[in-house]
């Protein structure tokens, strides 16, 4: 198993095709969300963001808040 490009010590979850590194949960976003990805149409990163972004607008807290 792969561990994640940002904390070595921990398995990563997901990969960005875009960046081209591995993730893991706590780091599990897309960090440039406005580029364009060619892969973003199966991008589970991207959905979950998006999701996220969801939960935060429907709780109150604004894009980028913490529920």
């Amino acid at each position: 198993m792969n561990s994640c490009s940002r904390h070595p010590n921990r398995p990563a979850t997901q990969y960005c095709q875009k960046n081209d590194r591995y993730l893991c949960d706590e780091c599990l976003r897309c960090p440039n969300p406005m580029l364009y990805c060619i892969h973003r149409v199966a991008c589970v990163i991207w959905y979950l963001e998006r999701e996220r972004r969801r939960e935060w607008q429907a709780a109150g807290t604004g894009e980028g808040g913490r529920v």
